[in-house]
């Protein structure tokens, strides 16, 4: 929509060899943006409906491309969804936590790396700086009009790992913000935006249960306990955002954007360590 309708919007995904036995699935892309004013973005909104809709495409690709081994798994790019509350930056946006959601449907646990280890969403566009009580935006060239002075945090590195059948089996685990969206308690997924509906979860076996619990529930409750995947180690130094200074230039920086960055290591889980022996 809009400008965005002269690019092919779309995810790029590279498998990565780390070792002879280990490997990492990378996807990066950028989602389509909003054309208006940023105070005025409300749940239902065109833009956010293509975006939900693009997320949900995002996450179809990314099964069927992991499904059939336990290597770890990172999306990242520039998602155009802004984490900060368009009035108060200490309270999280909805539409951040349908991402979060559509993105995890049935099959995927999601992290926002940045967000897990700085404790907050750091302004990757529209930053500024204070000069005798006035706001003043830092970068004025390349950031649009609407955007400037204006912080929002649209840029995100998740680390992406995979629901066991035995979390499938005992049900999605509710949150305060399952009456955001409309939700099908089966499939897990997003079916409409911008309406208040009560979510009713399915039923989830507790990890306490045990005077009705069958050799099956032990069983599946065991492998929530038991299983390990290979862990991606995030260096927490590491993670910030990075400027792109741009010296001798009309503009401040590379991009509009920041770039958001973080060190990262993969270390073998116990459970392919006890294998391997």
């Amino acid at each position: 929509m809009q400008s965005d309708a002269l690019a092919t919007k779309g995810v790029l995904y590279a498998k990565i060899q780390l070792s002879q036995k280990m490997f990492i699935h990378v996807f990066n892309t950028h989602l389509q943006a909003s054309y208006n004013d940023p105070s005025s973005l409300k749940l239902g909104d065109k833009y956010i409906k293509i975006r939900t809709n693009q997320l949900t495409t995002m996450r179809e690709f990314v099964y069927q491309k992991t499904k059939d081994d336990q290597h770890p798994i990172i999306l990242l790019g520039d998602f155009n969804v802004d984490a900060r509350h368009e009035t108060d930056h200490t309270q999280e946006s909805d539409e951040y936590h349908i991402m979060l959601k559509t993105l995890a449907g049935d099959c995927f646990h999601v992290t926002d790396v940045l967000k897990d280890h700085l404790g907050h969403h750091p302004a990757t566009v529209g930053d500024f700086y204070e000069s005798d009580g006035k706001r003043v935006a830092k970068e004025t060239v390349l950031t649009s009009y609407h955007d400037q002075g204006v912080p929002k945090r649209l840029d995100y590195i998740f680390w992406v790992t995979r629901i066991s059948d035995a979390e499938r089996a005992m049900g999605p685990e509710p949150t305060e913000n399952d009456t955001l969206i409309a939700k099908d308690p089966d499939a897990n997924t997003v079916v409409s935006l911008g309406e208040q509906t009560e979510f009713v979860p399915a039923k989830r076996l507790s990890l306490d249960e045990e005077p009705d619990d069958t050799p099956r529930d032990t069983a599946l409750k065991q492998e929530v306990k038991e299983m390990l995947e290979d862990v991606l180690e995030i260096q927490d130094k590491s993670c910030n955002v990075a400027e792109m200074l741009s010296k001798g230039t009309i503009f401040r920086q590379l991009s509009d954007h920041y770039g958001v960055q973080c060190n990262l290591k993969v270390r073998k889980s116990r459970k392919r360590m006890s294998e391997s022996q």
